[in-house]
């Protein structure tokens, strides 16, 4: 979190430079226009207000100018004014405030309209109109610098055109630097979104840490070494319960043959008694039991770690049925169970592509399941049909159905460990059809309990 966030502090102070930076040059372009236009009036409006407030406090009377105590004192308190001076309409000086003696005191038209916009003996000048009397303030020397600034009339016209090429250009600017941004910010963390993509896929992963996300960098790494040994400690896990497993089967087989020959051999002896018959088949069948327990085991065990090869052919789905089916009856099937088979028009027809033996297995173990379920006997139906485009398979019985906890359990509602239930049989047709790209479906009855649907895929 403190790496996405040190990222998107950086970004944000970046963007927020530029924004400044924008604002600061229009501010600036702003007041060099402001300031221009200032230079070309002369004064500002406090030092009209003087030379106004100064000129009106002046008083001529047949030609004799007095200045009052107040204009006096006004022209004292003026840090912008050295000195003063006004001029009647002959352009003699008759009157003057700390007039220094390289002034004349005499001026032509000529000379009023030279100095009026200029200098007068090297004193930046203001002058000030006031009846018939023209009066002149000087600034001190080097106080001042001033400029004539000219306009022409097509160019104020064009200043909206200005304002807009002015804008346009400051949105290109903030869209460019918008773009490089976020080009910067997507270049620095495309590693790391690749990163996340190979770690997805379980992949090692192996980034520079440098740059923006040089953090996030080292973290996914990091987090990649410790998926990359757990992995390789589930692999070796799992590995050595396989070959426990198959080293079990194997070491198991032997002497279980055996116990199933003489359990046989004794059940056909015509020198026992028709108890120890019994129990010599009861030993045989029981054996047999194992044997498909040790059988589902191992196949599961193959089947959970993806060890089991699958042996792809054509087949008919139809036809595979029916061998099921008839193979139960002709094991021996008690008369209590019947075992009806339903195949629709389209089901007859299709062929898909799978490991045919497996199919066969994941079959036998649904229609047995039924059949150890329900001891007193029930009506199985077993249908193939089509349905939203994939071949299933729905086996029904007229028991109890399956329990609604073991379906929760099987589809991940539930923990297995919350009841002591055995879900050997329809755990490995699970993963026979998810091996195929199909899957096990529950049907829920109106009781809770379940049928069930076993989806083998997209018919081809």
């Amino acid at each position: 979190m403190k790496s996405m966030m040190k990222i998107i502090r950086r970004y944000c102070i970046t963007a927020g430079l530029i924004i400044f930076t924008l604002i600061l040059a229009n501010g600036a372009a702003f007041l060099y226009w402001g300031y221009q236009k200032a230079m070309e009036s002369g004064e500002t409006e406090g030092v009209r207000a003087g030379m106004d407030e100064i000129s009106g406090e002046l008083s001529v009377e047949n030609e004799k100018a007095v200045m009052s105590e107040r204009g006096i004192n006004a022209l004292s308190k003026e840090t912008e004014f050295q000195w003063a001076m006004a001029l009647n309409q002959k352009g003699e000086v008759i009157w003057s405030w700390n007039l220094p003696e390289e002034i004349p005191l005499f001026y032509s038209l000529t000379d009023v309209a030279s100095f009026s916009r200029w200098y007068l003996c090297d004193y930046p000048v203001r002058v000030w109109e006031k009846g018939e009397t023209l009066f002149v303030f000087a600034s001190p020397k080097n106080m001042y610098s001033k400029y004539v600034w000219e306009f022409r009339i097509e160019e104020i016209d064009k200043i909206p055109v200005y304002i807009k090429c002015g804008f346009f250009l400051n949105i290109s600017v903030i869209v460019f630097f918008i773009l490089a941004l976020g080009w910067r910010f997507y270049k620095a963390l495309k590693p790391v979104g690749e990163g996340i993509d190979r770690l997805s896929r379980q992949e090692p992963v192996q980034m520079r840490e440098k740059g923006m996300a040089s953090e996030l960098a080292g973290k996914l790494n990091r987090t990649s070494s410790i998926l990359q040994k757990q992995k390789e400690k589930l692999e070796q896990r799992d590995r050595v319960r396989t070959e426990w497993i198959a080293g079990v089967s194997h070491d198991i087989r032997t002497p279980l043959a055996l116990i199933m020959g003489y359990s046989d051999e004794l059940s056909r002896e015509k020198g026992l008694g028709e108890e120890e018959k019994k129990k010599a088949e009861m030993i045989c069948r029981q054996s047999l039991v194992i044997r498909q327990l040790i059988q589902d085991l191992n196949l599961t065990s193959k089947l959970a770690y993806h060890a089991q090869p699958l042996h792809k052919t054509e087949f008919s789905p139809a036809i595979l049925l029916r061998e099921c089916v008839a193979e139960f009856y002709n094991e021996g099937m008690e008369q209590n169970y019947e075992i009806e088979v339903a195949v629709t028009e389209e089901g007859e027809q299709v062929r898909i592509t799978g490991d045919e033996g497996l199919w066969k297995r994941a079959l036998r173990n649904l229609l047995g399941n039924s059949i150890r379920h329900n001891p007193s006997g029930c009506g199985i139906k077993a249908t193939l049909k089509i349905q939203d485009g994939s071949v299933c398979y729905e086996i029904r019985d007229s028991g109890p159905g399956i329990p609604g906890k073991i379906a929760d359990i099987l589809e991940g509602k539930e923990s297995e460990n919350k009841e002591n239930v055995h879900i050997m049989g329809l755990r490995i047709a699970e993963q026979i059809a998810a091996a195929h790209g199909g899957e096990l479906q529950f049907i829920r009855r109106e009781n809770g309990s379940c049928d069930i649907r076993l989806v083998m895929g997209k018919k081809e």
